[in-house]
């Protein structure tokens, strides 16, 4: 029974976690090229019309670089990141939408 009660209250506790996090979506059609990247990359997505933002993290959830804000018009989003300056590694690039995201992995060498 005591089992049954933890399960119980483990199993709310991720679903009250779920409800307050941005929803993840599959993918927003969210593409980097090139990647791996070394000055620059392109961040493509597409989102319905409104104002997306796009964020850099290090893997360690460290906010890179300060959030770039696009109004769209819908469709097709192409946004140039500059990565001069950034150290080689793993970074994650995150789409934020509303209260929805996509993230991608990005290399830079």
């Amino acid at each position: 029974m005591k089992r049954m009660v933890l399960m119980l209250v483990m199993i709310s506790g991720i679903q009250a976690a779920k409800a307050q996090a941005p929803q993840q979506l599959a993918d927003f059609q969210l593409r980097l090229q090139p990647n791996p990247a070394s000055r620059y990359v392109e961040v493509h997505f597409v989102v319905p019309a409104g104002l997306a933002s796009v964020e850099l993290f290090n893997v360690l959830g460290q906010k890179i670089k300060p959030a770039m804000q696009v109004n769209t018009t819908g469709g097709e989003t192409t946004l140039p990141m500059d990565l001069n300056g950034l150290p080689h590694g793993v970074y994650l690039v995150r789409v934020l939408y509303g209260n929805q995201s996509a993230i991608r992995r990005l290399t830079v060498q």
